[in-house]
């Protein structure tokens, strides 16, 4: 199973600060802002995660992904923020449940189609290699084996973000990390944790979305309401400014 970390281990996003659920609808409700949405949106992540949970325990096929179902909970809960009136209804997790649930198992008749779930993960990785490549480079063998070589790094740190646990506190045991215990790879890792923590805000809220929560792009360009693209730039920014921290061995360091 493709559990989540812990939320109590969780990094925070930029901005971050404890507040009331009646204080974060009320600002919604106000403003309508992408902000506010986002904010509701966050704090009730443990919850579309719960109730992923659940669904995956009651599942009859084994081949489905818990990654996959929780990407269908995410959807069902910003459409079930969208559509959530707290003057009439008495609790946004109780009127949320079926949404989510119900969201999640009509996915699951795709999911059960292994070349559906092959073809989500595989768009994942599409997007994430798409949004390396700058639109912007020269088309000379010197520009291109540039950014060959800068969709290589990138592609490594997003190995470094997603398949280690980077947020897990260094010294908790994980046996399938032992073939990576090498001096590179730990000045790696804390390397990337505290650039990540020095990104812009944007730039940051897509990385730990991204790799953290394991969100695809359109569902973090919907929880951000900003478009794909726009989600894509700023995850190409932000792994071109990780890189910059990273020794020069680093990203060789992590294929041995």
């Amino acid at each position: 199973m493709n559990s989540l970390p812990s939320d109590a281990d969780r990094p925070a996003l930029p901005d971050e600060a404890p507040t009331t659920e009646a204080e974060l609808w009320q600002a919604f409700h106000l403003t309508r802002s992408s902000e506010a949405r986002e904010a509701v949106f966050l704090h009730y992540l443990a919850h579309a995660k719960t109730i992923t949970a659940r669904v995956y325990a009651r599942r009859q096929y084994d081949d489905i992904d818990f990654q996959d179902l929780y990407q269908l909970g995410c959807i069902g809960l910003l459409e079930a923020i969208d559509v959530f009136d707290p003057h009439r209804e008495a609790s946004f997790r109780t009127f949320s449940f079926a949404r989510i649930e119900g969201n999640i198992l009509n996915g699951i008749s795709r999911l059960t189609d292994g070349q559906e779930q092959v073809f989500l993960r595989s768009r994942i990785k599409k997007d994430r290699l798409a949004s390396l490549k700058d639109p912007a480079a020269g088309s000379t063998k010197k520009d291109a084996f540039s950014q060959l070589c800068d969709v290589a790094t990138g592609m490594a740190i997003g190995f470094m973000l997603e398949d280690t646990r980077m947020w897990v506190s260094s010294d908790s045991a994980h046996g399938d990390m032992n073939a990576y215990r090498t001096a590179a790879w730990k000045q790696s890792q804390d390397k990337l944790r505290a650039q990540v923590d020095r990104l812009p805000a944007n730039e940051k809220r897509v990385i730990l979305y991204h790799y953290y929560y394991g969100l695809a792009f359109e569902s973090i360009a919907a929880a951000m309401g900003l478009s794909k693209g726009r989600i894509s730039q700023l995850h190409r920014s932000a792994l071109n400014g990780l890189k910059k921290s990273l020794p020069p061995s680093a990203a060789l360091s992590i294929t041995r």
